[in-house]
């Protein structure tokens, strides 16, 4: 063996030992079917990670039952932190592919990071659902990208027609234009009320949710019917408490940023406010009421839009891995899912991949939130 031959093989063994030449995945336990989660567990959107991950554990218990009974392998959930940033997102999205091998991926809540994960998604061919980013460029980045929440498009079109349908026809609307879901939300709407002959006498900008002093004197002065904050719920509630606080006592709608728990918080400003919802919070559907009482029985509280959301994408991936652990396959009968009973109704996907269902429109009365509407479009 010549000397170049030596020296070769001792520096790929080494290669192979730091993993670097091997692009082999570690083994994995084939008793199970690896699906990966990716969630915002710590940082400031915690909230949103924790309400995720309960609607995941519920679902789990439910598809690992009936797998049981049809001898089917577990699924298990490998979690992961995306620390509510949007760098550590790439990150962990590879780490649950090319390390954890996961079969496909439930996607993170947020807009923004959902579409960052989504392109390694898709050259991977690993099949993705965000249960709640409703930025409508989300599933337009791949064959492989889904959700199960609905669009601001249609949320927008739903929010105009309950607008129109209550009798408000002058509004004014409040946007953040740093985030991209109250431009995008706040924008759909506008273009939506508009072609439905409504007038948005004013739309205000905001960069600070403390002091907004002259965006609201130029709302009072706009004299509308009903304001729309397509904000989320912490921005929205500042926004109502100054509001309130210049005397203006208009409506206010919001967008499904607001549907949280903590939103009870600010009830003494939000008391008689509209936002849209997923998932209304009283239902006579057997599945949505099994859903919120499993909740209340796990966690001594009701279940949120979100969570019911997160359930729905496992419930809906777990019908899909029925008889495959393809990725392909997979993809394929994720597309073929129709009129499938999950908490947010029945659901079906399109061919772009979004779900086509009912938006809920939900007020707040007496510190509770009560369904008003429900929208079709």
């Amino acid at each position: 063996m010549s000397v170049f031959c030596s020296i070769f093989i001792f520096l790929y063994a080494i290669l192979v030992l730091t993993g670097i030449a091997s692009c082999k995945k570690p083994p994995l336990n084939r008793a199970e079917v690896p699906v990966g989660a990716l969630l915002p567990l710590t940082g400031r959107d915690s909230l949103y990670g924790r309400e995720a991950l309960r609607g995941l554990e519920i679902a789990l218990k439910q598809i690992n039952l009936d797998r049981a009974v049809y001898n089917l392998k577990p699924i298990r959930l490998v979690i992961r932190d995306t620390q509510s940033k949007e760098g550590e997102t790439s990150v962990v999205v590879r780490d649950l592919i090319y390390r954890q091998g996961v079969r496909a991926l439930i996607g993170e809540p947020d807009s923004g990071r959902s579409m960052e994960a989504a392109p390694i998604a898709e050259r991977s061919g690993i099949p993705f659902i965000s249960p709640a980013a409703t930025n409508d460029r989300l599933t337009k980045l791949g064959k492989y990208i889904f959700r199960t929440c609905f669009e601001n498009s249609q949320q927008a079109r739903a929010m105009a027609k309950f607008a129109q349908d209550a009798g408000f026809m002058r509004v004014a609307i409040l946007i953040d234009p740093s985030h991209e879901y109250s431009s995008n939300l706040g924008q759909a709407f506008e273009t939506e009320f508009q072609r439905r002959s409504g007038a948005v006498v004013t739309r205000q900008n905001i960069s600070d949710c403390r002091d907004f002093s002259p965006q609201l004197r130029s709302i009072q002065e706009a004299k509308p019917d009903l304001l729309v904050l397509p904000l989320l719920h912490v921005e929205g509630a500042i926004a109502a408490r100054n509001i309130r606080a210049l005397g203006l006592k208009i409506p206010i709608l919001g967008g499904d940023g607001w549907d949280t728990p903590d939103l009870v918080a600010w009830t003494d400003v939000i008391e008689g406010c509209y936002f849209i919802t997923h998932f209304p919070p009283e239902t006579e559907d057997f599945h949505s009421r099994r859903f919120a009482q499993n909740y209340q029985t796990l966690f001594g509280t009701s279940g949120t839009a979100l969570s019911a959301l997160a359930h729905d994408a496992l419930l809906v991936l777990g019908e899909a891995l029925r008889n495959t652990e393809k990725p392909a396959k997979i993809r394929e009968n994720l597309l073929g899912i129709r009129d499938f009973p999950v908490a947010t109704g029945m659901f079906s996907f399109s061919r772009d991949r979004n779900p086509r269902k009912h938006v809920f429109v939900t007020r707040v009365e007496k510190g509770k939130f009560v369904p008003c509407a429900i929208i079709t479009n």
